[in-house]
């Protein structure tokens, strides 16, 4: 939304500089300058219309090809400790990530284990290893399911309380 909010600012900016800059032309007609004059070939060369068009469609152009490799990368937070006891094994997470994460984006992923606390919603301060997952992905209504499917699931199947996402734009380059 801020994005969207920002281009169609930057759009509102260059097109009132532009609009500024241009003089309007005098309509004129064949009937009054016939093609051999300089008035006619004026109006026929120095559309301001074509021009405002052609200006948009620059614009438009330049900022399209700036996300055009825009991404979201998202992160998991996946807590290890179990609310009503115990703590997610290493065996019980491998298989949560081949049979749940792993169909969902089989494109790649990245895993990060970690140490990290958070305030519970019971008001209490929890300490806990932790398991991050990384995904880099377009923006889409199926991505934003699959995520919540996953997040859902890891709730029900350990019995947690939440699993922390953090989005982000991200620009993706192979080299």
């Amino acid at each position: 939304m801020q994005r969207r909010f920002v281009r169609r600012g930057v759009i509102h900016i260059l097109w009132s500089w532009y609009d500024r800059r241009v003089e309007p032309v005098v309509e004129r007609t064949r009937d009054d300058a016939p093609d051999c004059t300089p008035e006619f070939r004026e109006h026929r060369f120095d559309d301001n219309g074509r021009m405002r068009r052609s200006a948009l469609l620059l614009i438009v152009l330049a900022l399209a090809c700036q996300t055009a490799n825009l991404q979201i990368d998202d992160r998991l937070y996946f807590g290890r400790n179990i609310p009503a006891g115990g703590v997610v094994s290493d065996a019980q997470w491998d298989d949560f990530v081949r049979t749940v994460i792993t169909p969902r984006f089989p494109q790649g992923l990245t895993i990060f284990q970690t140490k990290g606390q958070w305030l519970d919603p019971r008001g209490n301060l929890v300490r806990e290893d932790t398991y991050i997952v990384e995904l880099n992905h377009p923006r889409s209504a199926a991505t934003e399911a699959a995520i919540e499917a996953i997040a859902q699931e890891y709730k029900r199947r350990f019995g947690q309380d939440a699993v922390l996402r953090i989005s982000s734009p991200a620009q993706l380059r192979l080299y």
